[in-house]
């Protein structure tokens, strides 16, 4: 009898230690770090593959972004493919995808390398520096995406999710930290992650917000406080800036932004897993696959002692249809109402004309389109997407929170080159958004080889078909005399040559699918050039001159995706463009012994353009792009040789050859194709090759008396060569080049840049 009292005592004991055991609960806390953040995902990955509990979760930057997917039901076999996806990588960084940069509202590819906006207070103008280096277009829409979902769940309490969540951000209006544990989910993880200066911060009810990292960078005590947990589990993958030292600018916005954290965890009912993951920079996120298999490898080397401090246990199976079932229950992401804030009654009415072609409701994915296309828009600034669940009907309204541009908007840039065609850039552009979209833009180059001046008007109508109108006055000069294109430590010049192109431009455009524009339009110019017929010439001769006023119609078709103004590595571009010119030329003759006399005539002709460039994917960091381009024109000769080819069709494939007058590259009818295999060390360091060769059906030549022949068909071809190293900073490329071109006197160039090698338009190109 007392045998058999004993051993029920004893049952009735284990029973209800197993009762009391399973009411314990775990939270697991997930810091900030940027990149390293991404290491939390292996460490759930160890946690879930060893049943071990995570009944509440909280995090801070990269930890909220982590924390709050896996709140929402991301497994994270989901949540790793989701971070090392390319995608990822670029929204990141702030890069939108070319594919979706409407082509359509794409300005011409001016070389500025910083732009701010100028604000008019007290009728005084004041720069407006921008406030982030980055884009967040991209990551709005896909917190929009990823988070929107669970918004019906999480708008009473982020207690009603998968996982009860917590996040921290910084008001940096009231200097306080921020706990968000209600509200727009998404909204709570953007706010949590914007990092100072890199990332554009989130403003709502007058209150700023920046990255949570700045008050607390390891919310232990938000998941102790919220939730009292029977024990914690910290994800560490950060660390207290170190001494800052004098030339490491993000090393001192650590210090100054990012206060001092306090790690620890209690002994007896927290464990502490500290990832080092010292030789990851705060944004390298293609180590994603690195970083995460870190922090699975760390959890799982703890585990044991993980284990034995902290035995709460959760079966896998269970969890998983946990999750399918909540993943289950969240609505689809459909939006019936689209309310839109920032603007007035005339500016809503063009936002409306992107959105409202939908019918009584539209996806997500829908939306992204004419998001990007609004963003294209100059007058728009951000755009910031918020998802409200309304009960009634059970769907989705879209809030849109419109930032518009400053009226005035200042650009500088230009090239610093180590050869003599530096020059610099400027221009200032003033918007006006009403039923329309309106820009003007005033434009000025300056420097030894090439100055401008343009101005410009657009007026944008978003009717069906959208379409534009655009008119713009463009002074081109180029003195290939005074600038020297050797490099600085040579006293080399090449022939006697200005070329001038002035014009007056017209032209309408209609979008063709999302990445390409149709162009109708007409240039009325005249082109000026002095020039020597021969080589050798004195300060006392005078030059030959030729003047050409033209009229052009043209029909022009353009597709671009490629990923940089300058050095691209991704995407394509295919351009088609049809041309009629008809004009006067008037010759006349220097101190010369040939064509002695002035002459005057009418020339007409028909030019044909096709260009094809394009970049495939051989492997993560190795891409080869190839280029093809053809032209056919049945234009007649000029007065000269000179004159003749300063009115041709020319092959400049490389920025370095826009630079210079290459007459073997130059034809009425060729075929021209390169190819430009690209390493890429990282998405900014690239190692780049080019070859190309052109083609011509009958080459231009220089007759005896200096007139203007054809050789023989197909009996001649060119080649054209280049190696370089670039880095494409937050402001421009950095190159270091050698080119190798077909030409008297000099055929290799060394040079380095910094900057863009851009032109304004002209008439006859």
């Amino acid at each position: 009898m007392l045998k058999r009292s004993l051993v029920i005592c004893l049952l009735l004991l284990s029973l209800y230690g197993t009762a009391t055991y399973a009411q314990k609960t775990v939270g697991l806390v997930l810091s900030g770090g940027g990149a390293k953040g991404l290491a939390h995902i292996g460490v759930i990955k160890a946690l879930e593959e060893h049943d071990i509990a995570i009944d509440y979760i909280a995090g801070t930057s990269m930890g909220a972004i982590i924390g709050g997917l896996y709140a929402t039901g991301y497994s994270p076999r989901e949540m790793e493919e989701l971070v090392t996806s390319p995608e990822f990588v670029q929204w990141a960084n702030g890069i939108v995808p070319e594919k979706f940069r409407y082509h359509f509202k794409r300005n011409d590819a001016y070389p500025s390398l910083f732009s701010f906006n100028i604000e008019v207070e007290d009728s005084v103008p004041r720069a407006k520096l921008p406030s982030s280096l980055l884009s967040t277009h991209m990551m709005d829409y896909q917190f929009l995406r990823f988070m929107g979902p669970a918004q019906e769940k999480a708008q009473e309490s982020f207690n009603n999710l998968f996982v009860p969540f917590r996040c921290v951000a910084t008001d940096i209006t009231n200097n306080k930290e921020v706990v968000f544990d209600s509200g727009n989910l998404a909204l709570a993880i953007r706010t949590s992650m914007t990092f100072p200066f890199y990332y554009r911060p989130i403003e709502t009810d007058s209150i700023v917000y920046f990255d949570g990292g700045m008050k607390n960078n390891f919310p232990a005590d938000v998941i102790q406080k919220d939730f009292d947990p029977d024990y914690l589990i910290g994800s560490k993958t950060a660390k207290n800036a170190a001494q800052p030292e004098a030339d490491d600018i993000l090393l001192q916005i650590q210090n100054v932004f990012l206060g001092s954290t306090d790690y620890t965890l209690p002994d007896s009912t927290g464990f502490l897993i500290d990832i080092n993951l010292d030789s990851t920079s705060l944004f390298n996120f293609r180590k994603a696959p690195h970083v995460i298999r870190k922090g699975y490898r760390t959890t799982i080397r703890n585990m044991d002692s993980l284990m034995h401090k902290i035995p709460v246990r959760r079966d896998k199976k269970i969890l998983q249809e946990r999750r399918e079932s909540f993943r289950s229950s969240l609505p689809t992401l459909q939006f019936k109402k689209v309310r839109i804030r920032g603007v007035q009654s005339g500016q809503k009415r063009y936002i409306q004309h992107y959105i409202r072609r939908y019918g009584d409701t539209f996806s997500v994915g829908e939306f992204k389109d004419d998001y990007f296309k609004l963003l294209a828009d100059d007058n728009i600034r951000t755009i910031y997407p918020r998802a409200y669940y309304d009960s009634t009907d059970g769907q989705f309204d879209l809030l849109l929170n419109i930032d518009q541009q400053s009226r005035f908007r200042a650009s500088i840039g230009g090239n610093i080159s180590s050869s003599s065609i530096n020059q610099g850039f400027g221009m200032v552009r003033y918007h006006h958004l009403g039923k329309y979209s309106k820009r003007v833009l005033a434009n000025v180059y300056y420097g030894r080889l090439y100055s401008s001046a343009k101005l410009e008007g657009r007026i944008d109508f978003p009717w069906f078909p959208e379409f534009y109108l655009r008119s713009a006055i463009v002074l081109n000069r180029w003195d290939y005399f005074n600038s020297s294109n050797e490099p600085f430590f040579e006293d080399v010049r090449p022939a006697y040559l200005i070329y001038s192109d002035n014009l007056f431009k017209g032209e309408a455009g209609l979008p063709v699918d999302y990445n390409g524009t149709l162009k109708l339009g007409f240039n009325l110019g005249n082109t000026s050039s002095e020039y020597y017929l021969q080589d050798k010439f004195r300060k006392a001769d005078t030059a030959e001159t030729t003047n050409f006023n033209y009229f052009t119609s043209y029909l022009e078709y353009d597709m671009n995706t490629l990923n940089y103004r300058q050095f691209p590595s991704s995407g394509s571009r295919f351009q088609a463009r049809g041309s009629l010119v008809r004009g006067k030329e008037q010759f006349e003759p220097g101190s010369n012994d040939f064509l002695t006399r002035p002459q005057s005539q009418k020339h007409h002709w028909l030019n044909l353009h096709l260009e094809y460039q394009t970049f495939w994917d051989i492997s993560e960091n190795f891409k080869l792009g190839f280029r093809m381009e053809g032209n056919y024109s049945n234009r007649d000769f000029f007065s000269n040789y000179h004159s003749t080819l300063l009115h041709g069709s020319y092959y400049n494939p490389l920025p370095h050859s826009k630079t210079l007058h290459l007459p073997n590259y130059i034809g009425n009818h060729y075929l021209a194709a390169g190819l430009n295999p690209v390493l890429e060390f990282n998405e900014k360091f690239q190692l780049r090759a080019a070859a190309h060769a052109f083609i011509p059906y009958k080459k231009i030549i220089e007759l005896p008396d200096k007139t203007a022949g054809y050789a023989p068909a197909l009996n001649h071809y060119h080649t054209m060569l280049s190696g370089t190293m670039v880095y494409h900073t937050v402001f421009g490329p950095a190159s270091l080049t050698v080119n190798y071109y077909e030409k008297r006197n000099k055929n290799f160039y060394f040079l380095f840049n910094f900057g863009f090698i851009l032109f304004n338009e002209q008439g006859l190109k």
